[in-house]
């Protein structure tokens, strides 16, 4: 499965570039929703006729994929685990829920070691991510730390490095009073904040997807 998953991700990035995102969803009490969805736009066309077995007209191995991520998910326990096409038709996603911070880290440290583990470029497979609450407004997200050389020595993500984009979102109920991340877009509405980059990002020197966000009473 984490082959199947990685060469549908290689073949993406080689014809265009991609969008790989992560979305974490917060209720007021802290439960809500988790989603990673691969964003093709119009590389979709060219996918419609031929998949990554050289099949014609057919999407099946994009949908395989993303349909065994979601097995993996409710084989660990997720919640209304969903998958499949958002309705632009050129965005792929798998989405579960939770039910609290606990909930949400021990479902992402069950996960680690299954196929979404390609997507922690550069981090050894016993780091995941990690959220932690401090009170009632303040939340941490704590990245894996990626090691630069590892990564560097991996052929197949250097060879995507022009091509594979990634971001991390982080929404909200209430709005957000800040965001420590210099690298941090907060949206208009103030109730959601995004990072995004791509590989070469990822190796310079003190970069890091970790944030302090801090809402608002």
């Amino acid at each position: 499965m984490k082959k199947l998953l990685t060469i549908v991700i290689i073949t993406i990035a080689f014809l265009s570039s991609c969008t790989i995102s992560q979305t974490y969803h917060f209720n007021k009490d802290f439960s809500g929703y988790a989603e990673t969805s691969i964003e093709m736009g119009e590389l979709i066309a060219f996918v419609a006729s031929m998949d990554t077995t050289g099949n014609p007209n057919s999407l099946d191995t994009l949908d395989n994929a993303f349909n065994k991520v979601a097995e993996e998910f409710i084989a660990a326990g997720a919640k209304n685990v969903k998958s499949g096409w958002k309705d632009d038709k050129t965005t792929l996603f798998v989405k579960y829920d939770f039910e609290s911070i606990d909930n949400l880290n021990a479902m992402i440290k069950e996960l680690n070691n299954g196929s979404l583990n390609k997507l922690n470029f550069g981090a050894s497979s016993d780091e995941s991510i990690k959220f932690t609450k401090k009170g009632k407004r303040k939340l941490i997200y704590d990245a894996p730390e990626v090691n630069n050389d590892t990564l560097k020595d991996n052929e197949q993500l250097m060879a995507m490095k022009d091509y594979l984009k990634y971001r991390v979102v982080l929404s909200f109920e209430k709005e957000i009073k800040s965001a420590k991340n210099k690298n941090s877009i907060i949206s208009n509405d103030k109730k959601s904040v995004e990072i995004t980059g791509d590989i070469m990002n990822i190796l310079s020197k003190g970069y890091t997807t970790d944030n302090v966000i801090k809402l608002q009473k």
